[in-house]
């Protein structure tokens, strides 16, 4: 039943020019609402980019990837395109498979058409409008499911200032783009449901794919629950065989938006079957912490997640203020309030949160569509009597109070569970929420608004309840960047900062350095964007500048790379599956990967960073400001073995010693030793390592306590010293610090307050919940440190995107003549720790001093490349095994003397390998997607589909009205 509220029930009055009316409206007002909002990035000259604070994807993920892009495309304009592969993204991989949702996007388009120096504005601008977009395609959603013109408006107010979408926004962007299709994906669904076209469904599927596997995923199980609760909201009673014709052909005509999404679809295969399959630790098993549900209440009025990231469930108060009314929609069957109804319950449960996420970690990625459902369901009670009758506003008033006692009186004031901001935000929101109930009242009640006209009366509470919606919005949300209230501004960089940063990195000088420099090579450095040393390298800053180098940090990179650093005990490699930071500066790993030059001291860091180059790199040149070592050997993109061991042969060595293996020997998979039939197998007799491991003598203990296979740390930054003594074994070596076996138990919070010199005891009711919220995981950060030269090696076992399944744990302190010294060690995290063993390894030079010579003499010569093609030569003396230092991808073909031949798969474990006989040949490698084809035809087929689809959906139609005769 409607009411005679400020909005017009009346909609089938409306016409276009109504519906212009509404969307200018929703535009002005989102203009004014954004200024208020993001006031504190405007004033502070700060951008949407995150630097730091466990997030910093903004500069190492987001801006290299568009200034990227802008490179990109300004050279496929030039006439000077760099085709599908890219030399940049880590040891280099297909440019368009891990960039595409940002390729495709129309919004790149318009963030990279502006130069490089305002970029991180034209992002900014970009983020807003995304955001904005948002609500436009709520408002083409509303009108689809018959809200009128203020509800309309309502809606996609709430719904694009909701507290996912700016945090979105300031977190990751292009997530926007899913709250974008996610309307249109569900007005879609409802119109295919209504025996309407069902193209706008298939373009949703096809935008969905676009946008990336996560959001086709979530957009996907979204889908099916909405259709089969849809189905039945408008299909009581009808048989099952009705309902699996509809379900038929609900699913033809997503196959068809699957079909057309071809070279996504195969893309993202290609990028998940290539991805790691570790499992990342999930604290969580069952239920959240109570303080996470005790705070539940507290994210309707304040910018505060409830559990885990992205679990953002704030909406502006006209919202919130109308929940109770939504809930009571359920009984009467509101679609709208019963997919709410479902998500919000969900939302309680870790499972639900790695169900969204792809059965991974539990993360509120998905929360956008409970936001969604919850302000449709939300604005559907605008309609109704009870908005503004005397029962309905009775409880409105005692949902705001009990929010307001219980979000600022118990979880702030007594229980101090609650931050400052969160308990300021909802007392803005609370008091705009009862200043529109006051306007709901004194228009249902005063003799003065009963005597104007009907419509000049829904106008007026109309923009007071809009504008008493927006100020709350500007202040609740405000309160989480305000710098008195809050220090997450500070997590952000300030308009210019990044480009700035980037300027002072020692990479710039790799740009010069391939521009003198025709051969193929890599670079390796410890210094970056910022002074973080220990880290090595925030990743990526190679895709920016365009360089060659070792590093890489995305959402899927192969798992080849990380498997090969686990077999190599590398663990700047591999700690977590979005990220290999380096080869930890070890010869042997950057001679196989094809490092010529080690980027050292620059003239804007702190001094220090050539100490960090590998054995056999010498001081070469200076390029601005930058010092260049060089490296004495070098071997390009790939040489030649004439002998060979198996894979199940080499992992019998410990990882250290397996670094020395691969200089001497060509590693193939068990199953392809068919291909190298006839060639040298070695024996163990033929494979010389040399490692020793030294003696040394703990002492220096402060804040931690090292005995024979354990250890207790009572104090954050608990550290210990080794003495190395001088010896022979300890001369002319690259010096190793190894743990194995290393493991943190989790504490107890008693024990956590043990361990620092705390009581530990519950006394106040705060303190036991605090106790009852505690949860430990196993992560920690090892510190060691030689003189100038400090490294470390991480466990993050608990938290996002960790690998698992490691306990050893090397540590590179670089090439000494003379090792002995001292090792300071310090461990972060306060904790029980166990381990198997504490070595310092001595690994002697001359396996490589005898084999890198060899390797480089028997390298494949380059005589042009390209990022498709790379031509070149190679003279093997016998029969012998090609290794090329390209991660093991089908895309890749090779020729030898013009004639295709077959490649070793995962070579080395995880690259590329040819056979070649022995003399003199050409060698051309050629990169062509494997997508393209299979796609280029499934895309030609969904189009003749869809043609099917709604040619046969028109005559159907057309059956149906003829008259009978």
């Amino acid at each position: 039943m409607q009411s005679e509220a400020f909005i017009n029930p009346d909609n089938t009055a409306e016409n276009r020019s109504a519906f212009r009316k509404q969307f200018l409206l929703y535009t002005l007002l989102f203009i004014i609402t954004a200024l208020g909002v993001y006031l504190c990035f405007l004033y502070f000259h700060v951008t949407f980019l995150r630097t730091n604070h466990g997030n910093f994807d903004g500069i190492a993920q987001t801006y290299p990837a568009y200034a990227s892009i802008r490179e990109y495309f300004a050279a496929l304009f030039s006439g000077n395109g760099k085709g599908f592969w890219s030399w940049s993204l880590g040891l280099g991989d297909d440019y368009f498979e891990l960039l595409k949702s940002k390729l495709a996007n129309p919004l790149t388009w318009l963030i990279v058409a502006v130069p490089e120096k305002y970029l991180d504005v034209a992002y900014d601008l970009v983020t807003v409008f995304r955001q904005y977009l948002a609500g436009v395609t709520f408002l083409f959603f509303a009108r689809e499911v018959s809200l009128n013109g203020s509800q309309r408006v309502a809606g996609a107010l709430c719904y694009t200032f909701s507290g996912w979408m700016v945090v979105a926004a300031g977190a990751q962007g292009a997530f926007l783009n899913a709250a974008v299709v996610l309307p249109l994906l569900i007005m879609g669904a409802e119109r295919l449901l209504k025996g309407k076209s069902p193209l706008l469904f298939i373009l949703s599927v096809f935008l969905f794919f676009v946008s990336g596997v996560t959001w086709t995923y979530v957009g996907g199980v979204t889908a099916v629950l909405y259709f089969v609760l849809r189905y039945f909201h408008y299909n009581k009673g009808k048989s099952p065989g009705a309902f699996l014709r509809a379900a038929g052909y609900y699913c033809i005509c997503g196959v068809a938006g699957i079909l057309i999404s071809s070279v996504f679809a195969f893309s993202m295969v290609l990028s998940l079957s290539d991805a790691t399959t570790s499992a990342a630790y999930e604290p969580h098993t069952v239920m959240y912490t109570l303080k996470a549900y005790l705070n539940w209440l507290l994210s309707f009025t304040s910018i505060a997640r409830t559990s885990t990231y992205y679990t953002y469930l704030y909406m502006p108060i006209l919202c919130v203020m109308v929940l109770p009314l939504a809930v009571k929609n359920i009984r009467r069957g509101s679609t709208a309030a019963v997919m709410a109804g479902i998500l919000f319950i969900a939302a309680f449960f870790p499972v639900t949160g790695k169900f969204f996420n792809g059965f991974s970690y539990s993360v509120g990625r998905w929360f956008f569509v409970l936001v969604f459902f919850l302000v449709w369901a939300a604005v559907e009670t605008l309609g109704q009597e009870e908005f503004t009758s005397k029962r309905g506003l009775r409880l409105m008033a005692l949902w705001l109070a009990l929010l307001g006692v219980w979000n600022i009186g118990v979880c702030y004031l007594w229980l101090k569970i609650a931050a400052l901001n969160d308990a300021c935000a909802t007392a803005v929101s609370l008091l705009f929420g009862f200043l529109i109930l006051l306007c709901l009242w004194l228009w249902k009640h005063t003799d003065f608004l009963r005597r104007l006209t009907e419509r000049r009366r829904k106008q007026l509470l109309g923009t007071a309840v809009i504008l008493l919606t927006m100020i709350s919005v500007m202040g609740a949300e405000n309160f989480n960047v305000f710098p008195w209230f809050s220090n997450s501004l500070y997590h952000y960089a300030r308009v210019g900062g990044i480009r700035e940063n980037f300027a002072q990195s020692t990479q710039r000088a790799a740009q010069t350095l391939q521009q003198q420099d025709s051969s193929f090579f890599r670079t390796d450095q410890v210094d970056g964007n910022n002074d973080t040393r220990v880290a090595r390298v925030q990743a990526n800053e190679n895709l920016y500048f365009g360089n060659r180098s070792v590093y890489m940090y995305f959402s899927t990179i192969s798992r080849r790379w990380l498997l090969f650093n686990k077999a190599m005990g590398n663990n700047a490699g591999y700690f977590d599956r979005t990220t290999s930071f380096s080869n930890d500066n070890r010869a042997a790993l950057d001679l196989l990967t094809g490092v010529k030059y080690f980027l050292g001291d620059s003239s804007t860091k702190r001094p220090g960073a050539s100490d960090y180059a590998p054995f056999g790199f010498t001081y070469d040149r200076t390029v601005d400001g930058v010092q260049v070592l060089k490296n004495r050997y070098s071997i390009g993109l790939g040489t030649t073995f004439s002998g060979y061991i198996t894979e199940s042969e080499l992992m019998k060595y410990p990882p250290l010693v397996r670094e020395q293996v691969l200089l001497q020997a060509a590693v193939v998979p068990n199953e392809s030793v068919s291909q190298v039939r006839g060639l040298t197998h070695l024996k163990a007799s033929d494979i010389k390592t040399s490692i020793r491991s030294l003696n040394y003598r703990i002492r220096d203990q402060k804040s931690l306590i090292v005995r024979k296979s354990s250890m207790t740390v009572k104090g954050r930054g608990g550290s210990f010293t080794i003495d190395v003594p001088r010896s022979a074994d300890a001369a002319n070596c690259q010096l190793v610090l190894s743990f194995r076996g290393l493991t943190r138990r989790t504490n107890t919070y008693e024990e956590r307050e043990r361990l620092a010199g705390r009581s530990g005891s519950a006394v106040t009711l705060t303190d036991k919940i605090n106790r009852a919220s505690f949860v430990d995981d196993e992560a920690f950060t090892i510190y060691a440190s030689r003189g100038l030269v400090e490294k470390d090696a991480m466990c993050r076992k608990g938290k996002n995107q960790a690998l698992t399944d490691i306990d050893d744990y090397n540590i590179n302190l670089g090439y000494y003549k003379d090792a002995s010294g001292q090792i300071r060690i310090r461990i972060d995290n306060l904790g029980e720790y166990s381990f198997r063993s504490l070595k310092v390894y001595a690994v002697p030079m001359d396996v490589y001093q005898e084999n890198a010579p060899k390797l480089q003499q028997n390298r494949y010569r380059i005589t042009g490349f390209t990022n498709d093609r790379v031509k070149g030569t190679v003279n093997a003396q016998k029969d012998s095994v090609l290794f090329l230092s390209i991660l093991d991808n089908p895309g890749w073909k090779v020729r030898i003397d013009g004639k295709p031949v077959s490649k070793i798969r995962d070579t080395d474990l995880a690259f590329t390998g040819v056979r070649v006989s022995a003399g003199k040949h050409a060698v051309e490698l050629q990169y062509i997607p494997v997508v393209l084809r299979p796609a280029g035809l499934l895309t030609i087929i969904g189009i003749l589909a869809i043609i099917i689809i709604e040619v046969l959906r028109r005559r159907r139609g057309a059956r149906n009205k003829q008259p009978a005769h």
